[in-house]
């Protein structure tokens, strides 16, 4: 009887109680794509409907109808090559009633490249453009990643809408991507303002950190996450998301960040002979071959073969992750594979940190997030990696938001981040590549 009461008194807490959802859904419009006189109508179609897809699918935002879009513009007589005038456009984006438009246009010149702008309606600026290219993708991908910077840019925000005993509610729920266990971000904003109380700038100030303990569909119940994680207690009123707010760029350090941090207890050491742990994919040939597994995507053009270790090593947060690579031969000039740590999702819908190596002597460090890379640390050369088919030794130490990254027994890079807090472990080869992975080796992180 004591849990139904509970129950119910939570639901009542989210559906009555006098408090009114302030979800914050920025709605957007997306205007039809132009395209280029060397990119087909199919190649259109494939973009304009991935980009849609993908961010309807996010549940994060609103969007009008199709129809009333192609309603208003022809009504207006708009022509598209005229979106690139943000008044223009700012003035259809007022009519359909939106926030903001969603331009975009897809060309091929050495790769076929999408370009993706966003209007702010109420002040007829461009507030965020955006290019996307890469190799042989085609435009299914490069929408994808499209949509990606946009989810990037745009946070769902929510609201702490109440309190009942240490439990907080928050209009965040299952619709909006809220799961049981999951890292809430609360803040409060600041802003700037003219003699007249108009707003000149604003940002936000960070409070502190949930975890949500029960979600519903439309929010959800959270306890604060660890000790003394904010400037101040958490209060209603105050903006939450599951994005890092403020967002902040990641910290880079060329000296430990982790000196403090030990190896724990031993998580897993497979020396690719005892277990055939990895099932890869869009691999060529046996991956398991004379006590080693090959990463083999030489019959690539694009995308990786790639293995991620399955349960119970997908949930990991604090850890030490150690192993051997070997680059084989190929006819690709240089072999590059991704470490994967904190993974989340499939390949196709890939969220992780991820350390490039390639055999040229070159590396960087990598944020994946709805499949689609951004940069944390920029490609260079390190003397510490060895070129060509040598063996390479790795170490990676991660705790809380920090990382240190090490390479043939010496220090490379560090660096802080807070967008992934837990996931696998796993391997991406680029294609045309050919690499080799032995003696994985995962320990517990325990910091002193």
């Amino acid at each position: 009887m004591r849990i139904i009461i509970v129950f119910l008194s939570f639901v009542l807490v989210l559906t009555g109680a006098g408090i009114s959802s302030a979800v914050q859904q920025i709605s957007f419009a997306i205007l039809p794509m132009e395209a280029s006189d060397n990119v087909t109508a199919e190649e259109r179609d494939d973009a304009e409907n991935t980009l849609s897809a993908v961010l309807i699918q996010s549940a994060k935002y609103k969007f009008v109808e199709r129809a009333r879009i192609d309603q208003v513009l022809s009504e207006q007589s708009f022509q598209l090559t005229g979106a690139t005038d943000s008044k223009k456009t700012a003035a259809i984006g007022k009519i359909l009633g939106v926030d903001k438009l969603i331009h975009t246009s897809l060309y091929r010149k050495e790769a076929l490249t999408i370009k993706i702008s966003v209007v702010d309606v109420p002040t007829a600026r461009v507030e965020f453009t955006k290019l996307r290219y890469f190799g042989n993708f085609g435009p299914k991908a490069v929408a994808k990643w499209a949509a990606a910077e946009i989810l990037m840019q745009y946070p769902l925000l929510g609201t702490v809408t109440g309190k009942e005993g240490d439990a907080f509610i928050i209009d965040l729920g299952e619709a909006h991507g809220v799961r049981e266990g999951a890292r809430v971000f609360v803040a409060e904003k600041t802003s700037v303002v003219d003699d007249k109380g108009g707003e000149l700038l604003s940002d936000y100030r960070r409070v502190g950190l949930l975890e949500v303990t029960r979600a519903a569909r439309e929010g959800s119940q959270a306890k604060v996450k660890g000790p003394g994680s904010g400037s101040r207690p958490v209060k209603t009123g105050d903006i939450v998301s599951l994005e890092p707010l403020p967002s902040g760029r990641p910290v880079i350090s060329k000296t430990p960040l982790l000196s403090s941090v030990q190896p724990g207890r031993l998580l897993l050491e497979d020396d690719m002979k005892s277990r055939q742990y990895l099932a890869p994919g869009f691999n060529k040939g046996e991956a398991y071959q004379t006590g080693v597994f090959h990463l083999n995507a030489t019959h690539l053009k694009a995308y990786h073969a790639y293995a991620f270790y399955p349960m119970p090593f997908d949930k990991l947060s604090n850890f030490i992750l150690e192993g051997e690579i070997e680059f084989e031969k190929s006819s690709r000039r240089a072999s590059g594979i991704d470490i994967c740590f904190r993974s989340k999702g499939s390949y196709a819908d890939l969220n992780a940190y991820r350390l490039f190596l390639s055999s040229d002597g070159r590396f960087e460090v990598r944020l994946s997030r709805y499949a689609t890379r951004f940069g944390l640390v920029p490609l260079q050369a390190t003397p510490l990696l060895h070129r060509g088919t040598e063996k390479n030794r790795f170490r990676i130490v991660v705790y809380g938001s920090q990382v240190d990254v090490y390479l043939n027994d010496s220090f490379l890079i560090a660096f802080e981040d807070e967008q992934l807090e837990a996931g696998g472990i796993g391997f991406l080869v680029e294609a045309g590549g050919h690499v080799v992975v032995n003696s994985i080796k995962l320990r517990e992180a325990v910091k002193l």
